[in-house]
């Protein structure tokens, strides 16, 4: 059902022209819906949620005077207000691809850096967590056309990121693909290993990593099985337990669960609860999207290698159980992404896109039990008219529902704003 409350309406109440955040007069203070940016354009990416209540949020910013796009950083209240907000680029386009808090109470922030149309690299920067000033940055020692996806921190106080890179085709000696990549370092900044995979045929990615004992890890990505065919893509999983960063383990293989359902399979987004979620879409032969979570069950928390992952639920079943998210648009900005956190009610949310015209897409909001079946009352949407979508889904301590995501204003486009909606566990603006 699609519920827009209208929130087009709500949001042009107090949004002003220097400061874009939404300054609603809640009647509660336990949900809102607010804006964050400036003049321009800004686009969500993550989300961190503290203890104490406060939101560190992450985006891309492209002001309206200036071509280059900058990282977007900004802390809110526990009512939604802003705190700070920082835009930072090194004079080329810039895209914040991912950020932690780590323990010594930094934002890292890895993104990808383009010092022209050709090239793409990937620097890591630090922020002050308490005031969001830039304290230092490294650029990651990688090949031309390196992308990232996402960073973790190590428990030896490191850091692993993950994303993909030029390489050789196996296939093709004279076309060049793209292999699953990842950059460990140590907690002196200094490369552990630098190392590419080949799971696939064609155009690897590393999506999410993961350590699950001190120098185990577990990368999760998407490969395409044929080249420019129907075959596909498929999930894959790499176990690692070697200072070297070689796999200790390939698990897609084994695993009739990572094989395609459908055209197109691409993960998105991966997350740890009661096992392991990966959360995408496939895509059928008519350009049909549907919401795609794997759960895995892992039997050994410390990890045992191969034999710890084995298929549990899919998603990806009759029609009830396999929400469609509409259509590939031809011209829609926004392209299928699905992202998810735990419920401490024995169950998940889901956030995704979810398109209804060529140039349409709104945000949707699932909620699921622990076996993946759909809640009563959901899924909910949420957006406007043009390009609205999906970045970040979190739950807190007291069950409200944080959602980030970007909205367009103007139809035809005026701008992009990153919003975030405070919800009840209902998914709706209200108590």
């Amino acid at each position: 059902m699609r519920v827009a409350y209208l929130l087009i309406a709500l949001l042009i109440i107090g949004f002003t022209a220097c400061d874009t955040r939404m300054n609603i007069k809640d009647p509660s203070k336990s949900y809102f819906l607010k804006y964050f940016g400036g003049d321009g354009n800004q686009r969500a990416v993550a989300l961190i949620t503290n203890a104490d209540g406060t939101l560190y949020i992450l985006g891309n910013s492209r002001a309206a005077d200036d071509s280059l796009q900058k990282i977007y950083l900004a802390k809110a209240s526990t009512t939604g207000d802003v705190i700070w907000q920082r835009t930072f680029n090194e004079s080329v386009e810039t895209e914040a691809r991912g950020f932690i808090l780590t323990a010594d109470q930094k934002l890292a922030v890895v993104a990808n850096r383009y010092p022209s149309a050709v090239t793409s690299f990937v620097s890591l920067y630090f922020f002050d967590a308490g005031s969001g000033a830039k304290t230092s940055g490294v650029a990651i020692p990688s090949p031309t056309n390196t992308y990232s996806n996402t960073i973790i921190q190590t428990q030896d106080q490191g850091f692993l990121i993950s994303g993909n890179t030029l390489g050789p085709d196996p296939q093709n000696p004279f076309k060049t693909d793209t292999l699953a990549w990842s950059f460990r370092m140590n907690n002196t900044l200094a490369t552990t290993w630098n190392v590419t995979y080949n799971p696939g045929n064609n155009f690897d990615d590393a999506v999410r990593s993961f350590e699950t004992s001190p120098g185990l890890f577990y990368i999760y990505g998407n490969s395409r099985v044929g080249y420019q065919g129907n075959l596909g893509q498929k999930y894959f999983g790499y176990s690692i337990n070697d200072p070297n960063g070689l796999p200790a383990g390939f698990v897609s293989d084994s695993l009739t669960v990572f094989t395609t359902y459908s055209a197109y399979d691409r993960m998105t987004d991966a997350f740890t609860a009661n096992g392991l979620l990966l959360t995408g879409s496939s895509v059928d032969g008519g350009g049909n999207v549907f919401l795609k979570v794997l759960k895995m069950r892992r039997a050994d928390l410390a990890g045992t290698g191969n034999s710890d992952y084995e298929a549990q639920y899919s998603i990806r079943g009759p029609a009830t159980q396999s929400p469609s998210l509409g259509k590939i648009p031809n011209t829609s900005s926004a392209t299928p992404y699905v992202t998810g956190c735990a419920s401490g009610q024995a169950g998940y949310y889901f956030l995704a896109n979810t398109f209804s015209t060529a140039t349409n897409s709104d945000i949707v909001l699932l909620k699921t039990d622990i076996l993946l079946t759909l809640s009563a009352g959901f899924p909910i949407t949420f957006g406007g008219v043009g390009d609205d979508t999906a970045a970040a889904v979190a739950e807190l301590p007291d069950g409200h529902i944080m959602v980030l995501g970007t909205f367009q204003l103007g139809n035809p486009v005026n701008q992009y704003k990153i919003v975030l909606m405070k919800l009840n566990a209902q998914g709706k603006l209200q108590e």
